[in-house]
């Protein structure tokens, strides 16, 4: 895997870890052609690496019939894979807002988790979820 797809997998694993702290839950992602019903990160992922252009849909339990979306475009330089988010909802922009400054000021670092792979830095204290194994440490 390269470092682009590597940092694409942080963006989106990012994404999926802010929405569910908000209360957000993936039901769906759509390439446009079909549309796969999604309940976990795990299945998000795997649909959307499986595609080159994608929108993610979640809904929040206070809000059960609002879709929120973000479209991932793969492919470029890595952390510029969120090419649009959209709903009426202050909550998701707000959460969104974060992701993004996040992923567009955040850092890559080649600290090695215990098994020998790089991890992500996403946040403040060089803490961050490694990319292969999905734990925090201290970069």
């Amino acid at each position: 895997m390269s470092l682009r797809q590597r940092v694409e997998v942080a963006v989106v694993r990012l994404i999926l870890e802010h929405a569910q702290a908000a209360g957000f839950v993936p039901h769906k992602v759509d390439d446009g052609e079909e549309p796969v019903e999604t309940r976990t990160a795990d299945q998000v992922l795997c649909e959307v690496f499986n595609r080159d252009i994608c929108d993610i849909f979640f809904t929040h339990a206070s809000h059960p019939k609002q879709n929120y979306w973000v479209k991932i475009v793969l492919g470029n330089d890595g952390d510029d894979c969120i090419c649009d988010y959209g709903t009426d909802g202050a909550e998701f922009d707000k959460m969104m807002e974060e992701v993004c400054a996040i992923s567009e000021y955040g850092v890559i670092s080649f600290a090695r988790c215990p098994g020998a792979q790089p991890a992500w830095d996403a946040g403040p204290n060089n803490r961050g979820p490694c990319i292969r194994c999905g734990e925090h440490h201290l970069l």
